[in-house]
């Protein structure tokens, strides 16, 4: 009624309104607030009805309270009512406020508030140790590394590594370990940002020298034609820098396209932070980033299929299969965590990290540091008294054999058929062309002279082998 008596007053004041002006929308810019405020109604509650500016009706408000019982409709309870405009409230015969059940003590607005464990990877924690500790452990294994390298970069097995190459490898290394530290405390948009940073240029840095070190090989040990080393290793060394180089301009095309940065997770009563990063709209940073690091990381598994056949001395392919199934393994994992979150996800993620960069460097380099370091120990003597002891355990249990091996050696030798003589001689010399083909290879692994490739024909016996045919 409120609303009709408006429309009426509207067209009384306005002579020159029309009721189908009205009808038809066209008078609805002057039907304000104001135009019903005021329309002298008088109802069945008030005498006049008047609203407010709020659209409300200026009338007090009686407040009851239901008891829950129902009988023809559900009872209540008046127990207080406010004045006409609704700014004091008073409560009847002296009572106190009636809210469910009796209670005098208002109900919450909302759920009941329940206090959340904030949770982070503080120094103090358990996590927060592990973290720390792991990464002065990597920093210390890098270290050591290094030291190695430089301390015998002149002994002849260690070059076989290619040192420059190797050294690269191990200051990846050091980046991968430097990423755990990022994941202390709780996470700010720079401290995700340099988590992954981090990780993925070392990563690169570990594995890009060691593929391209591994295609310089292939190249030398397959080619048949002179090869110039130095430009080899250049051209090696330049690829090397592009593919670094190219990582390092992905990560940037992601900074500036996706939005990365912290996410709350709330499980249970625990609430902690993740690292999350998103495209932003029309961009693709995300999976280029990812295209390109999962593209270096399959070259792995190409390099290890291509040197399947080559000289056992040179070959890397048992190497190079671990690291490529290990690191995708563990890569996998950390991917996967955040799809279900939990407190531990940071330290298992570092503990992945870790894993991967430490087996890496021991699966490269372990083998040849250990055959240097036992090399040296022998040539100082630190070796002696034991090899002495298991030379004199020996010795005197093969006094007897030696005696009736040189009685057999005379009887057998004369009697030796021409033709076997002759197969004898021949196997010396394909013995003496493969050692020339390994050894082509590993001059140019420490020296840049020109290289030549396999040798295509067969070389005169030598002298010691001229020696075994007349005897």
């Amino acid at each position: 009624m409120t609303l009709l008596f408006g429309f009426d007053k509207l067209l009384k004041d306005n002579p020159s309104f029309t009721p189908q002006q009205l009808a038809s929308r066209q008078l609805s810019q002057y039907l304000n607030y104001s135009q019903f405020i005021n329309t002298n109604y008088t109802g069945l509650t008030a005498a006049k009805i008047y609203l407010n500016s709020l659209g409300d009706m200026v009338a007090p408000y009686v407040v009851t309270s239901y008891t829950g019982v129902y009988k023809g409709g559900f009872q209540s309870k008046t127990f207080a009512m406010t004045d006409t405009l609704g700014t004091n409230i008073t409560f009847l015969n002296g009572t106190s406020p009636l809210f469910y059940g009796g209670s005098s003590i208002p109900p919450p607005d909302g759920p009941i508030a329940i206090p959340l464990n904030y949770l982070s990877n503080t120094f103090g924690t358990s996590a927060g140790s592990g973290i720390v500790a792991m990464f002065a452990l990597g920093i210390i294994v890098s270290g050591c590394f290094l030291t190695f390298f430089i301390a015998w970069q002149k002994d002849k097995k260690l070059k076989m590594l290619s040192i420059p190459e190797s050294v690269v490898t191990i200051i990846g290394s050091f980046f991968c370990y430097l990423s755990i530290i990022f994941h202390l405390n709780a996470p700010t948009k720079q401290l995700c940002v340099a988590r992954i940073w981090l990780v993925l240029i070392g990563y690169v840095l570990m594995i890009q020298p060691v593929i391209m070190k591994n295609v310089r090989l292939y190249i030398i040990l397959k080619s048949k034609k002179r090869l110039d080393a130095a430009m080899l290793t250049l051209i090696n060394r330049i690829t090397i820098t592009v593919g670094i180089l190219v990582e390092l301009a992905l990560l940037g095309y992601w900074v500036g396209g996706s939005n990365t940065g912290p996410l709350q997770v709330i499980v249970g009563t625990d609430a902690f932070d993740i690292c999350s990063s998103v495209n932003k709209p029309s961009s693709v940073s995300i999976q280029v980033l990812e295209g390109y690091t999962i593209f270096v990381h399959c070259l792995l598994f190409v390099l290890a299929y291509m040197m399947k056949d080559v000289d056992q001395k040179f070959n890397e392919a048992p190497a190079l299969s671990t690291i490529g199934v290990m690191n995708a393994v563990l890569f996998g994992v950390i991917m996967i965590l955040p799809s279900n979150p939990t407190p531990s996800m940071d330290l298992i993620q570092c503990i992945c990290i870790w894993i991967g960069t430490t087996l890496t460097l021991l699966i490269l380099f372990g083998a040849k540091i250990y055959e240097v370091i036992f090399d040296t120990m022998s040539e100082k003597g630190l070796l002696k008294m034991s090899i002495k002891s298991t030379f004199d355990a020996g010795r005197s249990s093969a006094k007897s054999g030696f005696a009736s091996s040189k009685m057999v050696s005379a009887v057998f030798v004369p009697a030796m058929p021409k033709a076997m003589k002759q197969d004898t001689s021949e196997h010396s010399q394909d013995s003496s062309n493969q050692e020339k083909s390994s050894s082509s290879a590993e001059a140019s692994m420490t020296s840049n002279a020109p290289l030549v490739g396999s040798p295509t024909s067969p070389t005169s016996p030598t002298g010691n082998e001229k020696k075994g045919e007349r005897i």
